[in-house]
C-alpha cells in the first residue's frame, strides 16, 4: 500500500449529496455488454453504461467557497452554477452479485487506464471486448468501474471524458489577465508548445518567452526573433523546426481572457460519486444505473490516480472535497 501510494495516489471517497450542490440530469447514451458478454467467475457478466451528466453548485455554500471564481461565474434562475460532463461505467449486469466497492479512476487528461494497470489488459478508451477485460482482476473482485470528465480544454477525439464548465466574468465584462505557462519536453523533437489558454493577442511584444536550465537558475529572455505564435494558442522557436531542448524549462508569460472556472472539476468528481452512491434517480427520474429497485447498490467507494492524477487526489482530500 505504502509504494501504491508513494507513485500514484489512493483516496477513500466519502462524499455525501447535498441539495447545494449535486448531479441534476444523467443522460445514457448507450448501454451494450463488455466483452462480448463474457462471464467473470461468480460475478458473471458485466455492461458499459455511458453517457453525460449535468449538475449544479450554490456558490454561496462554505463547502464549495475553495473554487477559484465560482462567485465570478453565471447563474441559472435558481441562483446556481451549471456544468456538464461526461461519464463511463463498467458495472456487473447484477449488481446483487458484486462487491458492493465503487473503484473509480480519476482520469488523466481524459483517458482511462485503470484495465491496463490492473488487468494487464490492452489500453483504450472505449473498453469493449475481451481484449480490453484482460485477465478479468477487477470483475472477478466485482468491483464497478467508473470514471467521469474533469478536466476543462480536452479535444473532442479518442473518447477523452470532457467537461464543459461556465466562463468566469466580471461586472464590467470580460477577465483579461497576465498567466504564464511553464514548458518542459521529455521528447527529441519537438518543435510546437501548445498553451494553456488562448492569448488576446498574438503580437509577440505583448507576451515574453524565458528558458532556464534549473529551477534554481534566473530565466534568460529568448530575444522576439527568435520565437513566434504558430497561433493563439501554440509557440515555436525560430527558425521554424528549430525543437526545444529537452530538460530545459521554458516559460511564456502573455495575457489570456475569459477563463472557466476549472476548480468545478473537483465538485465534479465529489458529486457523480456522491450520485452514484446515494441517488436512486436524477432529478426528471432517470434511474440511477447503480441502484437496484430505487435502491443504491454500493457501499464504499475508492479511487485511484497516476501522475497529475495522483496529485489532483491529493488536491481533491486537502481542499476538502471529500
Amino acid at each position: 500500500m505504502n509504494r501504491m501510494l508513494g507513485c500514484a495516489g489512493l483516496a477513500l471517497i466519502a462524499a455525501t449529496a447535498s441539495a447545494d450542490a449535486r448531479v441534476t440530469k444523467i443522460e445514457i447514451a448507450k448501454r451494450e455488454p463488455f466483452a462480448g458478454g463474457q462471464t467473470f467467475g461468480g460475478v458473471g457478466a458485466y455492461e458499459k453504461v455511458l453517457g453525460r451528466f449535468q449538475g449544479e453548485l450554490d456558490p454561496k455554500n462554505p463547502l464549495n467557497a475553495v473554487i477559484v471564481d465560482l462567485d465570478k461565474a453565471p447563474r441559472n434562475a435558481r441562483g446556481m452554477v451549471e456544468y456538464s460532463a461526461d461519464f463511463y461505467i463498467l458495472k456487473p449486469v447484477d449488481l446483487g452479485k458484486g462487491n458492493g466497492a465503487l473503484f473509480y479512476e480519476l482520469s488523466n487528461r481524459g483517458n482511462k487506464g485503470m484495465l491496463a494497470r490492473f488487468n494487464d489488459a490492452a489500453g483504450s478508451n472505449d473498453p469493449s471486448t475481451a481484449q480490453h477485460a484482460g485477465n478479468g482482476f477487477l470483475m472477478q473482485q466485482g468491483f464497478t468501474l467508473l470514471w467521469n470528465g474533469w478536466m476543462t480544454g480536452l479535444p473532442a477525439a479518442n473518447n477523452a471524458l470532457r467537461i464543459e464548465l461556465p466562463i468566469a466574468v466580471a461586472p464590467a465584462g470580460p477577465i483579461v489577465e497576465t498567466v504564464w505557462d511553464e514548458l518542459l519536453f521529455n521528447e527529441a523533437g519537438t518543435k510546437e508548445a501548445r498553451l494553456s489558454f488562448k492569448a488576446t493577442s498574438t503580437d509577440k511584444s505583448q507576451a515574453m518567452l524565458y528558458v532556464r536550465n534549473r529551477n534554481s537558475e534566473e530565466p534568460t529572455v529568448i530575444a522576439a526573433e527568435n520565437w513566434e505564435f504558430v497561433d493563439a494558442q501554440t509557440v515555436r522557436l525560430l527558425p521554424a523546426g528549430t525543437p526545444f531542448k529537452i530538460g530545459a524549462i521554458y516559460q511564456l508569460v502573455y495575457k489570456a481572457a475569459n477563463p472557466p472556472v476549472a476548480g468545478i472539476g473537483f465538485a465534479a468528481t465529489r458529486d457523480f460519486v456522491s450520485f452514484a452512491r446515494y441517488a436512486a434517480a436524477d432529478d426528471a427520474g432517470t434511474p440511477n444505473p447503480l441502484a437496484v429497485a430505487g435502491t443504491p447498490a454500493l457501499s464504499r467507494a475508492l479511487s485511484q490516480g497516476n501522475s497529475q492524477s495522483g496529485r489532483y487526489l491529493r488536491d481533491f482530500i486537502y481542499s476538502g472535497f471529500n
